[in-house]
């Protein structure tokens, strides 16, 4: 193990580079904490933020249906070019969308007419949709089980629903839960840069003539020394990963544990660093000085937490946007954070089949990196 203890000797050199990244991230982390809120649950009795966008505006039954909602919203006056800001900024929780001819194509048995353009505040999301279906579920038996003509319907459907309601609805918000979610997803960023400025800059320094030069006439072998040096890179970023799992626990008890959600998100944690590990040991073979290795960095890891909806939510970025965005493993990491956070018990299938596909991306530029080293072992014999 001679070349991993050079890789821990020159590690140790340069402590103070690593410390002042470590830094960055601990001082990142504390400000979305704070920024995030109190790590608690908090109940609140409120009504939803929503805005209308109403294309059968004169129809009876939109009239009503509008004006049942009004007990468990209120509406924001919202043009359309500014729905996107709006729900990015949560002024509003949903656009709550009536297509043209809605009460004529509802009298002709048509379903899921009204949809919702909306962010992951699952609890307000499903509130509307489940009194938009209440509400229209029960015209419709009113109107196929009995003799009643539309208004008929709607005013027996008032009186019965009116009556359930309570116009300060109980909306259960999870802070904590949200919190977490931005802090694992902001954290892509955070893991692919400092692993890309860490590893690059060791293997700048284990590239030095004066190393290389010890290491050729020296009777260890290469490509054991390489596969050693490899080995100090996963540990340096399983420590790292382990550190930023770690302080989530401390900051995030509630939601980030050794049971359940906890083990998920740590599993999602490790297979991301191990592919953003492969692609900067990738670029790192081909980058020859840190000026460069800077550059990089900077452009691929705010390029790539950018696309992937590390910064602004998936809902938010363009089809276009998206679709790069998945030929990087950032894509499935976060997504997979999307499908923790929605769901009390996540589909561990979607889950592993993210987490696979980050492997797959591993795996391939493990292959490349190996290839561009034995190339530039070739050159150098």
């Amino acid at each position: 193990m001679k070349a991993f203890k050079l890789y821990v000797k020159i590690f140790v050199r340069n402590i103070k580079i690593v410390l002042v990244y470590v830094l960055i991230f601990l001082f990142i982390t504390v400000v979305m904490s704070v920024s995030s809120g109190e790590s608690s649950l908090d109940f609140s009795s409120t009504k939803i933020s929503v805005a209308y966008k109403n294309n059968d505006q004169n129809s009876e039954l939109t009239q009503a249906l509008v004006k049942y909602l009004k007990n468990y919203t209120v509406t924001v006056d919202v043009q359309e070019k500014n729905y996107a800001d709006a729900l990015y900024f949560r002024n509003i929780a949903s656009v709550i969308v009536i297509p043209e001819d809605f009460e004529t194509r509802f009298l002709n048995s048509e379903e899921g007419l009204i949809y919702q353009d909306k962010l992951q505040n699952k609890f307000a999301n499903v509130t509307i949709e489940r009194e938009i279906n209440k509400y229209l579920n029960n015209i419709r038996v009113f109107l196929n089980q009995t003799d009643m003509d539309l208004s008929e319907a709607i005013i027996f459907t008032d009186d019965i629903l009116l009556k359930e309601v309570n116009t300060e609805m109980q909306i259960v918000r999870n802070t904590e839960a949200e919190a977490t979610h931005s802090y694992f997803n902001f954290i892509s960023y955070i893991i692919f840069s400092i692993t890309l400025t860490i590893v690059g800059i060791m293997t700048l320094k284990l590239r030095n003539e004066k190393i290389k030069r010890r290491m050729v006439v020296s009777p260890y072998p290469i490509r054991k020394s390489n596969l050693e040096f490899i080995l100090g890179n996963v540990v340096f970023t399983s420590i790292f990963v382990f550190l930023i799992f770690i302080t989530s626990m401390i900051l995030y008890p509630n939601v980030v544990n050794l049971n359940g959600i906890g083990i998920i998100y740590l599993v999602n944690l490790l297979t991301f660093s191990m592919a953003v590990l492969a692609i900067a040991y990738f670029l790192s073979l081909l980058i020859k000085n840190e000026a460069v290795l800077v550059a990089v960095n900077n452009i691929l890891a705010l390029g790539m937490a950018f696309a992937s909806g590390a910064f602004v939510p998936q809902e938010i970025l363009g089809k276009g946007l998206l679709f790069v965005s998945k030929i990087t493993p950032s894509y499935y990491y976060i997504n997979n954070n999307i499908k923790i956070y929605e769901a009390s018990s996540p589909d561990l299938n979607l889950i592993v089949m993210n987490c696979l596909i980050q492997l797959i991306f591993t795996a391939v530029f493990v292959v490349l990196a190996i290839y561009i080293n034995m190339r530039q072992l070739k050159n150098e014999e």
